[in-house]
C-alpha cells in the first residue's frame, strides 16, 4: 500500500490549521496517513504552541516541529519534508498551507490513479478560493525570463525608495492585483507549469530529494524555483483538475501585520530578495 505523508505548515490562527489537520483525519486510508505540522509561528510563547498540539494528542500519526526563528517558507517546509521522509518513507508527500481544506475524501485515491497512468513528480491541484471561487493553480504555463525578473528587482527598488509618497498608488495597485484573476484558469490537465505552493503533491524520483525548495528563499518566488529546478531534472510537473482542494487565502497570516503599509512594503521587500535568487538560478548554466 502507498504511504501519503501531508507536511502542513502551521503559522497565526489555530483554528484555520485545525480545520486543515480535521480535513485530512477524514480523508480515505486512512491507515496510510502520516502528518507533520510544522510550527512556524515562533513569536508565540511554549503555551500558546502547545495549545495545538494538545488538541490532538490522541492522534499517533502526526509528528509535531517547533521552528524557534524565522526561517521563512522555505526552510519551513524543508525540515517538515526531512521528517516525513526519514520517519515514514513515504511514496507520495503533500506539503500544504495551513488554510488549505481538503474537500475530496477520495483525495488519495485520486492522486494515486492520476500516478498510474500519468506518471508525475510534482502535481499541481486545482486550489480554488472558499472565498471567491477562483482558481489560483496553476500560477503560470511558463518560467520568468531574466528580462522580466530584472524588470521585477528594478520596479520593486524603486517602489521602495519612493514608498512613502508612492504608497497610496502602490496599495491600490496591489488590492487591484489580488482581487483580479492573475492565475492562469485550465480546465483539462497541462503539464510543465508553474504551481500553486499553496498545496503541492511529490511521487517517484522527487521523493528521493533531500530538500522539497532549493535553493531557499525567505517568502516568494518558490514555484518558480520549483518549475526550473523540475525542468532541468526532467522531472514532470502537471496540472490535474480532478484533484482539488480549497484555499483559506491567507487566512493564517491574516493581522500578523500591524498595517497595510508595513505588509506592502514587506511583500516588496521580499519579493526583491527572491526575485535575487531566482536570477542567480537562470543565469547558473552548471545547476
Amino acid at each position: 500500500m502507498n504511504k501519503v505523508s501531508f507536511v502542513v505548515l502551521h503559522f497565526g490562527d489555530i483554528k484555520v490549521t485545525q480545520k486543515c489537520i480535521d480535513s485530512i483525519l477524514q480523508l480515505d486510508k486512512q491507515e496510510n496517513i502520516s502528518i507533520v505540522v510544522v510550527d512556524n509561528d515562533y513569536l508565540k510563547t511554549s503555551g500558546e504552541r502547545e495549545e495545538l498540539q494538545r488538541q490532538y494528542q490522541e492522534e499517533r500519526n502526526i509528528e509535531w516541529v517547533q521552528i524557534a526563528e524565522d526561517i521563512g517558507f522555505s526552510k519551513a517546509n524543508n525540515e517538515g519534508y526531512r521528517i516525513a521522509k526519514e520517519k515514514y518513507s513515504p511514496d507520495y508527500i503533500v506539503v500544504t498551507n495551513n488554510d488549505i481544506i481538503f474537500p475530496q475524501k477520495d483525495f488519495i485515491e485520486r492522486v494515486e490513479m492520476l500516478y498510474e497512468v500519468y506518471p508525475f513528480e510534482v502535481l499541481s491541484p486545482d486550489v480554488v478560493s472558499s472565498d471567491t471561487g477562483q482558481h489560483q493553480s496553476p500560477i503560470d504555463v511558463q518560467g520568468r525570463s531574466l528580462r522580466q525578473v530584472d524588470y521585477t528587482i528594478w520596479m520593486n527598488r524603486i517602489c521602495l525608495k519612493l514608498f512613502p509618497i508612492m504608497y497610496p498608488l502602490l496599495q491600490r495597485n496591489y488590492d487591484r492585483a489580488r482581487n483580479q484573476n492573475v492565475n492562469v484558469a485550465l480546465s483539462e490537465r497541462r503539464d510543465d507549469v508553474v504551481p500553486c505552493g499553496a498545496c503541492l503533491v511529490v511521487a517517484g524520483k522527487f521523493v528521493t530529494e533531500e530538500k522539497m525548495f532549493v535553493p531557499e528563499t525567505h517568502f516568494y518566488y518558490e514555484e518558480y524555483i520549483l518549475h526550473e529546478r523540475c525542468r532541468r531534472a526532467g522531472y514532470r510537473v502537471v496540472f490535474e483538475p480532478s484533484v482539488q482542494v480549497l484555499h483559506g487565502d491567507g487566512l493564517a497570516t491574516k493581522g500578523k501585520n500591524k498595517t497595510e503599509k508595513q505588509k506592502l512594503r514587506f511583500v516588496m521587500e521580499e519579493t526583491v530578495k527572491a526575485a535575487k535568487i531566482y536570477k542567480t538560478l537562470l543565469q547558473d548554466k552548471d545547476q
